[in-house]
């Protein structure tokens, strides 16, 4: 058949045979089968038993020729040769002698070399850093003198230079730089006091370090009142011993005790609730405006004095668009009036649906009636599956209005149904595990598509004004949106590869310093991965769609009207992900969330018109009449049919509440985001703008630093009460311990370790009590809440404020000169005004200056040459060394090694196999090592006029390696193999023999075949189940026939064949 007619009857044929193959394949595979364990077939290819087979059946007629095609092979002379074992082992020994001599005899000579190479370049790296420097002051020297041409060259107008102020400038600048490192000594103890403030007030900003107070101090109060339980228990049988007067005093500062420590843990609790609402509002503040505060800039400022004090510079501020923060004041307010309306009618929607659902029966107590009726499976089955498909078509043309008229909420009432279609089929219906596994494809593309809904309407929308609205970083985001979506894809690929490799090094530092952008590409990170989940889901669900159509011919014309077999308009790449993105930013800029919202929306109506609609009512249609043939319609069954209605209502009125419930959480996530990101709005540019913001929506700022001061007053008081009680406690106890008697001894000891163990507890924590307690002190000293009526904090405010006006009179006056200004100054100080002697002096030192350094640039010239020249003689030596090193050759013997083992039945004996490699790795890890040395000789001699400090660098990392070799691999590599001939000779050598392969041959045999055989049945079974040539992934009846047509008209397959074919090709 030529190929011309491939595409008609004969690839109809072809898949029609495919597809009955397919569906009779488990009867095809177990006639198979009995081949596998046939002992009457043999599946191995051998030449060798081929030809001893032809051999022992020969007839006698037949020696002649056989002889004649003996002689036309060349034979082996080796074939029998009896090997001397003995000799080759000792020829290996001796030859590891030789060069574990060699090593030891130059081992110290080539180590000394390379220590003394190694001090070589360092002493040229000193040298470096010397000309380096002396480089620079050359070019001081020339700026310097260049001025000093300019001013000369203004003759008799030098008076106009604005270098006659130079002096009265620098000697302003001495004078604020004295005057500033004198107060730097006086305010030391301050800084102390403000590094200490600000690290515990980092702990503040920590929302996981507050939540884990939280956690703490709930299990804390757990714990006490289970013990105070224990207590109770020992008093009463205590009071039976003990005189009641002797109990009641510790029993009065026990319940003390008791009551404090669970009125402590209530502090402590709302002490954290008010932090942590704090926290959150900061991780929204501009970071910029949090920089204002006076002690972060005496911080900021005094550290950066101390460890650069020479070139600090004034800090730069960034203008404030007031119209444009009012705006976004405004927007803020209107968005959270309209979160909060939707939050409020979709309440008392779900109360009246509430109401209306308990008038109705439950659905447990349907299930009840449904199992307590005398239906049968069928009938039950029967009433399902009606029940089941008006539901279905009800729901399909739900789906085309639903698009129609693009509700957003189309993805969470697909999934609505199909949990309603599981919680029906739940118990009555078991379907294949085939369409259990589409619905859940189906289950998992809808539930990424509706996460991804709500990450680009809550979470990127919250990193967008954490990040780029809110701070001064306007300019970032209209950096980002100059990108093309591509652009952005590459960005964000390589910092996710970036952070993945460091994960993996374990090289990531505990705060790794990211730029903004940076920050925003890696919380886009879970919409990136909803977004993989989804693309990844309909990938599969459209490879399960063809595989419906090839398996169920019924149903392939409603599989064919889907939209997602018409490779929808939307294209599911990367791209797409990114250009959301950017369309995203876009609407960012008006700071509101609902227009933030609308590129999302949009792509999600375009998934569900171009893959989804349709999708729901098919697959749960095979879902719930996949558990066989489907029942008819059988008399009796309709109070069963009724049951089944009531019981679906039911669930769909269920699940329309619970649906409900969690789209009020999700509201109620909203309006606490958008009251978040107003507040640090407010806080942030509030007391800037002339115009009175609206703050009915925000969280006070002062309010909540004085709840956070009160609540760290009161924990203070209490926990030196606490301290109190507890002295009390222990006087107490001391004299209950005096009424031991051999009555009460054992109640006692039980009370003493309750006590014991409630002290503990107690200990624990007023330790957490303390650290919170310096959290919130370090809270209300860095917003100045509570403290200014104190002298201390007003006097340390005083100090604060005077360093840092006298270090911004130090900027000041280091901006007004300039360093080349300072330094003629520093050399020859005009003291006034500038004149032609003064010139004359200046330009004479300049150029007495400028030739000594040159004179040492030329010094250190010839030193670098000198010592550059002694390393390259001191590596040629070494490399001299290589002449003495002994040569094993045993490229013949490996050769040998392997013709014998390819020979018949007989190996080459371990003990020298082992010698031989021992041998082979000797020779390689001395070449290994004089390799290192001629590279770096060849990198060294190489001509270069330069020797960068990276060079040097590079060269002394080379050298250690090169030690490190001789050290640790070489050397112990050597003393191994001094072990290992000092072992073969103090114990015994084994005989030498051959070993013959035919032992236990029958079995080996047997063994092969039976593998062979099962592997070209796995063969047959993967290319019916329709997983060749891809055996992860499996294809269409089409695509199969596609392949194997392709495969047989192939040039390059076509070529191999029996050339006798060839007319029938």
């Amino acid at each position: 058949m030529s190929v011309e007619v491939l595409a008609g009857a004969f690839r109809l044929g072809c898949e029609y045979v495919l597809k009955v193959m397919r569906k009779e394949r488990e009867t095809l595979l177990t006639l198979l089968e009995a081949f596998v364990y046939d002992p009457l077939v043999d599946w191995t290819v051998n030449d060798d038993a081929t030809a001893l087979r032809r051999s022992i059946n020969a007839k006698p007629s037949a020696s002649a020729s056989a002889s004649n095609e003996i002689k036309g092979h060349k034979k082996d002379k080796s074939k029998n040769k009896l090997q001397d074992w003995d000799a080759k082992k000792r020829h290996f020994v001796g030859k590891l002698k030789q060069c574990q001599k060699f090593w030891s005899k130059y081992k110290p000579e080539l180590l000394g070399q390379l220590s003394d190479m190694s001090r070589e370049i360092a002493k040229l790296q000193q040298i470096q850093a010397q000309r380096l420097t002396s480089e620079q002051e050359l070019v001081n020297l020339n700026q310097r003198s260049a001025l000093i041409s300019e001013i000369s060259s203004l003759g008799s107008a030098i008076e106009s230079h604005s270098f006659n102020t130079a002096s009265p400038r620098y000697a302003s600048k001495r004078c604020h730089t004295e005057a500033l490192a004198r107060l730097t000594t006086l305010r030391q103890v301050d800084y102390e006091m403000a590094q200490f403030l600000l690290s515990q007030y980092e702990k503040c900003l920590q929302q996981q370090q507050l939540a884990e107070f939280n956690v703490r101090l709930i299990q804390f109060k757990l714990e006490g009142s289970s013990w105070h339980s224990e207590y109770l228990a020992l008093v009463d049988v205590l009071q039976l011993h003990l005189p009641a007067k002797t109990l009641e005093g510790y029993d009065n500062t026990r319940s003390q005790i008791d009551e404090l420590f669970g009125r402590l843990s209530d502090l402590g609790l709302q002490c954290v609730e008010h932090m942590l609402q704090y926290a959150v509002i900061m991780s929204y503040y501009p970071e910029q405006r949090h920089r204002e505060n006076i002690y972060v800039r005496f911080h900021d400022s005094f550290s950066g004095y101390l460890h650069n004090a020479d070139s600090d510079s004034p800090p730069t501020t960034t203008p404030i668009d007031k119209d444009c923060k009012l705006s976004a004041a405004e927007t803020l307010e209107s968005v959270w009036m309209d979160l909060n309306c939707q939050l409020h009618q979709l309440t008392q929607h779900f109360a009246n649906d509430q109401v209306v659902a308990q008038s109705h029966s439950p659905s447990h107590s349907l299930l009840a009636a449904i199992g307590q009726s005398n239906c049968s499976q069928s009938q039950l089955n029967a009433a399902l599956v009606r029940t089941l498909d008006g539901a279905t078509s009800v729901f399909g043309d739900y789906e085309q209005s639903a698009l129609q008229a693009q509700n957003v909420k189309l993805g969470q009432q697909q999934l609505q149904f199909i949990q309603l279609v599981r919680s029906m089929c739940q118990g009555a219906v078991e379907p294949l595990e085939q369409a259990n596994y589409q619905l859940t494809q189906l289950q998992e593309a809808l539930t990424a598509l509706v996460q991804l809904q709500h990450c680009f309407e809550l979470e990127v929308p919250a990193s967008i004004f954490r990040l780029l609205l809110l701070g001064p970083n306007l300019d970032h985001l209209q950096a980002l949106l100059q990108l093309s979506p591509e652009a952005l894809g590459d960005r964000y690929n390589q910092l996710v590869r970036k952070q993945q490799d460091q994960q993996q090094q374990q090289t990531m530092p505990p705060t790794l310093t990211l730029t903004v952008e940076q920050q925003f590409l890696l919380s886009l990170q879970p919409a990136y991965a909803q977004f993989d989940q989804l693309v990844r889901a309909l990938e599969r669900i459209a490879r399960i769609i063809k595989l419906i159509i090839d398996d169920d011919p019924d149903q392939s014309q409603q599989c064919m009207d889907l939209n997602i077999l018409k490779m929808g308009r939307t294209q599911l790449n990367e791209r797409l992900f990114f250009e959301l993105v950017l369309q995203t930013l876009r609407e960012s800029r008006s700071y509101d969330v609902r227009l933030m919202a609308i590129p999302v929306q949009g792509l999600v109506q375009r998934l569900q018109s171009d893959y989804i609609v349709g999708l729901v009512s098919l697959i749960s249609y095979a879902y719930y009449t996949g558990c066989g043939i489907r029942c008819q319609d059988m008399g009796g069954g309709e109070d069963v049919s009724q049951l089944c209605d009531g019981l679906f209502a039911a669930l769909q009125s269920e699940a329309s509440l619970q649906q409900q419930q969690f789209e009020i959480a999700l509201l109620n996530q909203k309006i606490e985001t958008q009251t978040l990101i107003a507040s640090a709005h407010h806080w942030a540019y509030g007391d800037l703008l002339d115009t009175e913001l609206p703050c009915g929506h925000i969280i006070s700022r002062q309010k909540l630093c004085e709840a956070i001061y009160e609540n760290w007053q009161t924990l203070d008081k209490s926990s030196e009460a606490m301290q109190q009680l507890q002295l009390q406690l222990e006087s107490k106890l001391e004299q209950l311990q005096s009424q031991r008697s051999n009555w009460n001894r054992n109640h006692i000891d039980s009370l003493l370790r309750n006590e014991e163990l409630q002290r503990q507890l107690a200990s624990d924590q007023l330790k957490l009590i303390n650290e919170l307690s310096k959290c919130a002190n370090a809270l209300c000293s860095i917003e100045q809440t509570g403290m200014i009526s104190q002298e201390q904090q007003k006097q340390t405010l005083i100090n604060m404020d005077q360093w840092l006006q006298a270090h911004s009179k130090w900027q000041a006056s280091n901006s007004r000169i300039s360093d080349v200004e300072q330094a003629i100054v520093q050399l020859l100080d005009p003291e006034g005004a500038i004149d032609l002697s003064w010139l004359t002096n200046v330009q004479a030192l300049l150029e007495d200056y400028t030739c000594k350094v040159q004179r040492e640039i030329s010094t250190l010239e010839c030193e670098q040459q000198t010592h550059h020249r002694l390393i390259c003689s001191m590596l040629k030596d070494m490399q001299r060394q290589q002449d003495n090193m002994p040569r094993v050759y045993l490229r013949s013997l490996c050769a040998e090694q392997e013709d014998q083992q390819q020979d018949e039945g007989k190996l080459v004996p371990l003990d020298v196999q082992l010698l031989c490699g021992h041998a082979r790795d000797s020779q390689r890890t001395l070449m290994n090592f004089f390799q290192r040395l001629l590279d770096m000789r060849k990198e060294l001699g190489g001509e270069r006029r330069d020797l960068h400090p990276e060079m040097l660098a590079n060269w002394q990392e080379q050298l250690l390696q090169i030690q490190n070799i001789a050290v640790h691999d070489v050397d112990e590599f050597f003393r191994g193999v001094e072990e290992f001939l000092q072992h073969s000779a103090d114990s015994d050598s084994l005989p030498y023999e051959t070993f013959a392969h035919s032992k236990g041959a029958p079995n080996l045999h047997e063994q092969k075949r039976n593998a062979y055989g099962v592997s070209v049945w796995k063969k047959i079974r993967m290319k019916l189940e329709g997983r060749d040539p891809d055996s992860n992934q499996r294809c269409t009846v089409a695509e199969q026939v596609d392949y194997v047509i392709r495969e047989a008209t192939n040039p390059d397959n076509l070529a191999v064949l029996y050339e006798g074919w060839t007319p029938w090709v």
